[in-house]
């Protein structure tokens, strides 16, 4: 049943344009199936989370918006890239998608470097977002100016651990590489993940973000060796809002629309969850409950105690 859904999905989304050129509003509203009221969802059949990342797992949403507003402008784009411009026309969606309909005057291959120079902005504004703990600075130049030696020992993956120090200027000074990096999970996540994993429960991510990023994310919250599955959006047929990505993921995980629950932050990742068949859940990170409720989430959360308290 899924792979019939799925092929028809993709002969749809070939159709209409998506993943070709075309509006965030109008792909939504390809996509949207009318508001459904809220409604609980029986947790004890659950099989499977279905997880985004970038504002579903932590909030990364005002780095983004400083790193589209400012490669945005250096392209010559003059529109003001506020908060509710980021809402309505970037938040969720995917770089190509994104790049296509922002920056119409540059080329395929000017787009392309477009992509590749935004997501290395982003990452470089990851790294300066850390902060040392008071006094730090002062610590670390008198532990070197007594020939001290220095060394920090961590559970986070090598990579991150490297990053953040050099986030803190502290490369030089420090004699094994291992740090932990500062990227914070939403309220209440850690338990879930606990809960999830305790009861064998499949936990996929699904995002319209590059393979670069999101491993970024996952490996700084800790949580790479806890999901099972990774589905990058642009790796699939379609983007999200497209429902593709989430029925790619079930069938990987081999899940059932009725047996799972996903996610979401944005506008067009909430439409393909709702347009997947799963019970959807939006996180209101970034978005207002009643825009939400419009594209037919079956419940919203502020937090994940919210959605422990409701489970357990």
């Amino acid at each position: 049943m899924m792979r019939s859904m799925a092929r028809h999905l993709k002969r749809g989304a070939a159709n209409a344009g998506y993943g070709g050129a075309t509006s965030t509003s109008a792909a939504v509203q390809h996509y949207s199936t009318a508001a459904a009221p809220c409604v609980s969802y029986n947790w004890k059949r659950i099989k499977g989370f279905l997880f985004d990342i970038d504002g579903t797992l932590c909030d990364t949403d005002p780095l983004h918006l400083v790193a589209f507003r400012d490669c945005l402008k250096k392209a010559g784009i003059k529109q003001e890239v506020d908060e509710t411009f980021f809402k309505a026309n970037i938040s969720g969606r995917s770089n190509p998608d994104i790049a296509r309909d922002l920056l119409p005057h540059l080329s395929e291959e000017e787009k392309e470097q477009w992509i590749v120079d935004k997501e290395e902005y982003f990452c470089n504004l990851a790294r300066k977002e850390i902060r040392p703990v008071e006094g730090l600075v002062e610590l670390v130049s008198w532990i070197k100016q007594n020939d001290i030696r220095l060394a920090a020992v961590t559970n986070a993956p090598r990579a991150n651990a490297e990053m953040i120090l050099e986030g803190l200027g502290m490369r030089k000074n420090i004699s094994v590489n291992l740090a932990r990096k500062e990227i914070r999970p939403v309220e209440g996540l850690v338990e879930l993940v606990s809960w999830i994993k305790q009861k064998n429960i499949k936990l996929g991510a699904v995002t319209n973000a590059p393979r670069a990023n999101a491993e970024m994310i996952l490996e700084g919250l800790g949580m790479t060796w806890q999901v099972d599955l990774l589905v990058i959006a642009n790796e699939t047929p379609a983007n999200k809002p497209s429902p593709i990505p989430y029925i790619t993921a079930m069938q990987k995980l081999d899940l059932e629309p009725a047996d799972c629950c996903v996610v979401e932050d944005s506008i067009p990742g909430a439409t393909a969850g709702v347009a997947a068949k799963v019970h959807t859940i939006g996180i209101l990170t970034s978005q207002t409950e009643e825009a939400m409720k419009e594209v037919g989430v079956k419940q919203t959360i502020h937090n994940y105690h919210q959605l422990l308290d409701e489970i357990i």
